[in-house]
């Protein structure tokens, strides 16, 4: 008789640490650390872009109507890694630019794009913008005759129009 209210008594309490240990296990999903994704689009590349990194490439885009860059991550409603790059714009502080990057198994591509006083409508507007400021970043930052070296047209005959859509 003894024996079965002791293990009467067990079960419940089996089943409450089992529970504790099941909620407890649920409950410690990792806190999102954003360093290692910022960085990875910092120093990474858009495309076959392999001279700049996307952070002196964007700030080449910005320094002349911004004073600062905030960069910072997040997990997005879908529960995918953003990183996104903030440029506050003395010209109308209110409207910021903004880019973002989705981020998956180790790379990165381009996903969003707001500056309220860019006429970028589309994203090819906004592959065309990139494309133009990496040529006008390349023709301030190269040491020969720029753009009459042959070996530089034929580097740039090579790249895709479109190779600034993803981050390498």
């Amino acid at each position: 008789d003894n024996v079965e209210k002791k293990g009467g008594c067990l079960k419940p309490i089996l089943y409450l640490i089992a529970i504790t240990l099941l909620f407890s296990m649920c409950g410690t999903e990792e806190e999102y650390d954003p360093a290692s994704d910022i960085a990875m689009v910092q120093s990474g590349y858009l495309g076959e872009y392999t001279d700049v990194p996307v952070q002196e490439l964007l700030w080449f885009l910005y320094s002349n109507v911004s004073d600062s860059q905030e960069w910072e991550g997040f997990i997005c409603d879908d529960g995918y890694p953003i990183v996104q790059v903030t440029y506050s714009r003395n010209d109308a502080p209110d409207s910021p630019a903004i880019f973002q990057f989705s981020i998956a198994d180790q790379q990165f591509v381009l996903s969003g794009y707001r500056d309220p006083l860019a006429e970028v409508e589309e994203i090819t507007d906004l592959y065309a913008l990139l494309n133009y400021t990496y040529l006008e970043w390349r023709s301030q930052n190269y040491s020969g005759d720029f753009p009459y070296d042959p070996s530089l047209i034929d580097e740039l005959n090579d790249i895709s129009g479109s190779s600034i859509m993803y981050g390498a």
